[in-house]
């Protein structure tokens, strides 16, 4: 196919007029062209049309004429218009140029596989996010696993990695919860600098390295900083996954997809049971020293579809238009604000299934919203953090640190944790772990298909106050001595409680962190969340011990009931309903 220098218009500057459009050709362009290199393939907005030669969107300004010039961003130049009216489009340019190419081959063809009937066009900007939520579930299976094969190493088999004491195998386990904190921290000063879909990359990244560390470590220091690798992933993933999803997916499947995130998570755990059960030495006849090598090793078989497929989606269009809209209030990034705005352009028509006019429509009203959330706050160009202190961030927050610790001090890490010791105490280790994590799962999908339809809040009542019931029922099984006479009503209480948990705090709070922050606010808002999640659940589950001590059992559950207690008067107080709103409605809503 010959390839034809672009015709640069001869007339006089002041004799230009509709003929004439202004293009701005910048260095990502592809190189391929048309065999009819004046075919315009699309009439897409008042001033804007898609020429097949340059795969490119160009802008008319005929009533602003310019002459050809050259920048360092790539070249301007005014090109011969095509005869035909706009929109005139030929079947056979119509069928090869369907959709943006402003991208490579290879996710060209990546979008097609997802753009059947089978796979609704924002289905991969749901999965693929959600498989680095499934990657912390996965850890949470495996190490579990992981830990029992390390203690059970004789001391002289070892040597290379010292004496594993209980509270070195502590420290193996607790290590990637620091370096959740670590990334949770960095993403509140970062992530909206780079962006969710960067951040999502970072962290598969992150996954892929600290998988292959803890496969491989030859002694204890690499293995404590693969953990901390692998934590850092968790972290970013759990920051930015939920924001991602929801200003991504329609606003009639944001409660389910986000929830369903959730049941990625318990989802993750169960497969790390059932790895560890696979590579266990007496199942497997390999030495303990492979074993599990085998089980850390064996998440890269997630870590690799997370990793690539995020090549594959498109940016969040929200983040994009916030960029463009604080580009725009510097006269000196005049183009890096239409740079934003036209990727924010071609996001959305990627998740509209090339609905053009659909796609057009949203992006004016996201940018009319971003604008109107601009004007009625007294912040404008790049983010600081006095926002938020703000008070239409201020209730947000309060609201969202306030379920994301009620999520914590509610009793689940040390109910999970005193569950798994009864278990392996009456023999039923692994069966019982599994049966949980079916249970969850099975109860968290619950929750996902409810959400869209009773709504936030009265999930998150009816599981807090399930939740509440089932600690008042432990603090008196266990007030008679009842974790040897009343084993069965325990275990019965154990499922009960993680029902409702899951019916409620376990996916609803991540929802509502997810939907009530103004969006210049929600990455930094978020990684608090994240970072206040994380940490409680540190705290939560090394006072544990501590605690049963000094209380009892009885009075330990007793304490998380009260608490429970209080849970529920604050969601009735506080937590607003979401349901069926958009993003921005919601903002506007808790501005008023």
């Amino acid at each position: 196919m010959e390839k034809r220098s672009p015709k640069v218009c001869l007339t006089p500057r002041n004799e230009l007029h509709s003929c004439c459009c202004l293009v701005t050709i910048a260095s990502f362009v592809s190189s391929r062209f048309c065999p009819d290199c004046k075919a315009l393939t699309r009439y897409f907005y008042s001033r804007k049309i898609y020429c097949c030669k340059y795969n490119f969107f160009y802008r008319l300004l005929s009533h602003k004429p310019l002459t050809a010039t050259k920048r360092s961003v790539g070249i301007r130049m005014e090109l011969p218009f095509n005869k035909k009216p706009l929109g005139t489009v030929s079947e056979d340019t119509e069928e090869e140029h369907r959709g943006l190419q402003t991208s490579g081959g290879s996710e060209t063809y990546a979008r097609d596989i997802f753009r059947s009937k089978w796979f609704p066009p924002w289905f991969p900007s749901f999965f693929f996010p959600a498989i680095g939520c499934l990657l912390f579930g996965y850890d949470v299976g495996c190490t579990s696993s992981v830990l029992r094969v390390l203690g059970n190493i004789q001391a002289s088999q070892s040597s290379s990695f010292g004496e594993l004491s209980s509270l070195t195998l502590g420290f193996i386990a607790a290590a990637s919860l620091f370096g959740a904190l670590g990334s949770s921290l960095l993403a509140f000063r970062f992530g909206d600098s780079i962006g969710r879909k960067k951040e999502l990359l970072l962290s598969a990244i992150l996954y892929s390295i600290g998988t292959l560390m803890e496969a491989l470590s030859p002694n204890l220091p690499l293995l404590f900083l693969a953990r901390l690798i692998f934590g850092a992933g968790i972290g970013f993933s759990m920051h930015a996954a939920p924001i991602y999803i929801a200003e991504c997916v329609p606003s009639d499947k944001r409660g389910l997809l986000i929830s369903l995130k959730e049941a990625f998570i318990v989802t993750g755990m169960v497969f790390g049971y059932l790895v560890g059960a696979l590579w266990e030495p007496s199942v497997s006849h390999l030495d303990y020293w492979l074993s599990w090598r085998f089980m850390f090793g064996s998440g890269i078989i997630f870590c690799l579809p997370f990793l690539l497929g995020v090549f594959f989606i498109p940016e969040s269009p929200r983040w994009l238009l916030l960029k463009s809209s604080q580009a725009s209030e510097e006269v000196s990034e005049s183009f890096l604000s239409r740079s934003y705005m036209e990727r924010a352009r071609s996001s959305l028509i990627r998740l509209a299934r090339n609905d053009k006019q659909a796609a057009e429509q949203q992006l004016i009203l996201l940018s009319q919203a971003i604008r109107e959330g601009s004007y009625s706050s007294e912040f404008h160009g790049v983010f600081s953090y006095s926002e938020l202190l703000t008070p239409q961030s201020r209730k947000p927050l309060f609201v969202a640190l306030s379920l994301v610790t009620f999520q914590q001090i509610t009793g689940q890490p040390s109910v999970l944790y005193f569950a798994n010791r009864l278990f392996e105490d009456t023999g039923l280790g692994f069966v019982a772990a599994v049966g949980l994590g079916i249970w969850k799962l099975i109860m968290t999908i619950v929750s996902s298909i409810l959400v869209d339809k009773v709504g936030r809040r009265p999930l998150l009542l009816i599981g807090s106050t399930g939740i509440t019931v089932t600690l008042f029922v432990l603090a008196w099984l266990f007030s008679g001595n009842g974790e040897v006479s009343l084993q069965i009503p325990i275990v019965l209480g154990i499922f009960c409680y993680v029902g409702s948990y899951q019916i409620g705090f376990g996916p609803i709070t991540w929802l509502v962190l997810s939907e009530i922050f103004p969006l210049r606010v929600r990455s930094a808002s978020l990684a608090i969340g994240t970072l206040i999640n994380f940490g409680m659940n540190l705290m939560v589950t090394s006072t544990f011990e501590w605690e049963r001590e000094w209380f009892g059992t009885s009075g330990l559950f007793l304490q998380f009931a009260l608490i429970g207690l209080f849970s529920i008067w604050f969601i009735y107080e506080k937590v607003v309903e979401t349901k069926g709103l958009t993003l921005e409605e919601i903002e506007a809503k808790l501005r008023r």
